[in-house]
């Protein structure tokens, strides 16, 4: 009969669910952010409405080179695909820290993660490699990190990234711009005024005041 060994850790404050900075955490774990990710397209990276930020969705790119494309299943291995997750998260930190004044701090939950995975016909692991996301987020919020979450396979992705995620986030009300507010509630990745599949996330933050639609809607 082997020998069953245990392996104790000792847990962290995200494994407790006490993060009280955001920011802290990621200077502990060592991990960096890369630039915000630029649109593809014309048409809004980030909508804000209430205390709710959504985003279009990011590929795994760091400072604007694509790292990886590919199906799953076929292409890319499941540990790259659970890579190319987690380097999506960060493009998604990056991009809300940009579009919530500054600050990791100003996340109150982390609500929704949709993702799709560029897929094989038989591949049916999506969850698995979105995990690679999830954990990045809990990692670094904790508790405040935990969110309802869809994996999707796709077949033809822009640009055939590996992976694509988009997410909605509720900010803490001092982050919440007072004087602007949008109009409509806006869904996350999908493009403004013209028809479409899902647009890739950049930086640019568009918030519509309620007064000049009402104006232009006259």
């Amino acid at each position: 009969m082997g020998v069953l060994h245990l392996e104790l850790r000792v847990p962290t404050s995200a494994h407790l669910g006490r993060v009280q900075s955001p920011e802290a955490r990621l200077r502990e774990l060592g991990i960096e952010l890369p630039e915000p990710p630029q649109p593809l397209g014309s048409y809004p990276s980030v909508q804000i409405v209430g205390d709710l930020l959504y985003t279009t969705a990011v590929l795994p790119m760091w400072d604007g080179e694509l790292r990886y494309t590919g199906a799953l299943g076929s292409q890319v291995a499941l540990a790259d695909g659970v890579a190319a997750a987690r380097l999506c998260g960060l493009n998604l930190l990056a991009l809300i820290r940009a579009s919530a004044g500054g600050s990791l701090d100003n996340v109150r939950q982390i609500m929704q993660i949709v993702g799709l995975v560029n897929s094989a016909p038989a591949f049916a692991q999506q969850s698995k490699v979105m995990n690679g996301l999830s954990e990045l987020l809990y990692e670094v919020f904790g508790e405040a990190g935990r969110h309802s979450r869809t994996a999707l396979a796709t077949t033809d992705p822009p640009l055939n990234a590996s992976v694509q995620a988009t997410a909605v986030v509720r900010l803490v009300p001092s982050a919440v711009p007072v004087a602007e507010a949008q109009t409509g509630m806006p869904v996350a990745g999908t493009p403004v005024g013209e028809a479409g599949g899902m647009p890739v996330s950049g930086a640019a933050v568009v918030r519509e005041r309620v007064a000049e639609a009402h104006a232009a809607a006259e």
